[in-house]
């Protein structure tokens, strides 16, 4: 850019390299959308027109749509992280902290808030079902749905990814200063192993008569894997800059390739998603 000052190169690079953050955003938000509409037409028992027998592929990619919710909580660590790591500050200041905080909820609040009111005033005239209480409408107002698993569906099913956003936000200033931007992996790693045991401790609780606490497998901590493995590709990305041969990003390329490969294959799974989620 002829004339431009080393801010504005910065600005603009960066721009352009999360430019395809809006695609896989883009590409997420189809995938749950397709999940949701083959459950509407019936799920394994569409058959798109054809023999039951060759839709199995297509029944796989449909049924393994819904893993873009996790897509998107990866995007969202990395989003977030990105602006931090980048920079190299992952020590916050009281005020930084406070003023982070206080975006990411005007940016998700207000907007919920209009949607809680539209679904209550839906509910109560007969036009949804669900199931509306004061203390209900407070856990939502208060992104504490997730808490108690009656409530996660008593309104609208989809409310239970706002709080897992929120409750990450709220850890964020904390676990930016664990992460090694240098070597991000053994980050990933670490999160990886730790929920992995944990969503599989709450499984064998369930198993073997225990109460399994749903908001703590299916939300956080259960799902800070994804989260702190797209923080560990933000880091990734942030040291190739200036490089001639980008190795970090090949390894995140090589990293997404695997991990698209597993989800559609677990996507092909027949019967309870329960230990295919600990997976």
């Amino acid at each position: 850019m002829l004339g431009a000052g080393p801010a504005e190169v910065t600005a603009v690079e960066r721009a352009v390299r999360l430019a395809w953050v809006v695609a896989l955003r883009g590409f997420a938000a189809l995938a749950v959308y397709a999940f949701h509409l083959w459950l509407g037409l019936g799920g394994d028992e569409f058959t798109f027109g054809f023999h039951d027998g060759f839709t199995y592929g297509l029944r796989s990619l449909f049924r393994a749509g819904y893993q873009g919710v996790d897509l998107f909580f990866v995007l969202s660590g990395f989003v977030i992280a990105w602006p931090y790591v980048s920079a190299r500050k992952q020590r916050l200041t009281g005020a930084e902290v406070a003023d982070f905080y206080q975006r990411r909820y005007f940016r998700i609040a207000p907007l919920f808030y209009v949607t809680i009111v539209v679904v209550v005033v839906l509910i109560q005239i007969g036009w949804l079902k669900g199931s509306v209480t004061w203390k209900i409408v407070v856990g939502h107002l208060l992104f504490m749905e997730n808490f108690i698993p009656y409530w996660v569906g008593s309104l609208r099913g989809v409310y239970w990814t706002l709080p897992t956003e929120m409750h990450f936000y709220l850890v964020l200033p904390l676990v930016l200063r664990f992460i090694d931007v240098d070597r991000p992996w053994r980050f990933a790693a670490f999160w990886i192993v730790a929920c992995i045991g944990y969503r599989a401790g709450s499984l064998w609780s369930t198993f073997n008569g225990g109460l399994w606490l749903i908001w703590t497998a299916a939300y956080l901590p259960g799902r800070m894997d994804q989260f702190a493995c797209g923080m560990a590709a933000a880091c990734a990305l942030a040291t190739t800059r200036g490089r001639s041969n980008p190795s970090g990003l090949v390894k995140v390329i090589v990293a997404a390739c695997l991990a698209v490969a597993g989800l559609v294959w677990i996507g092909r799974h027949e019967g309870d998603l329960g230990a295919w989620f600990t997976v």
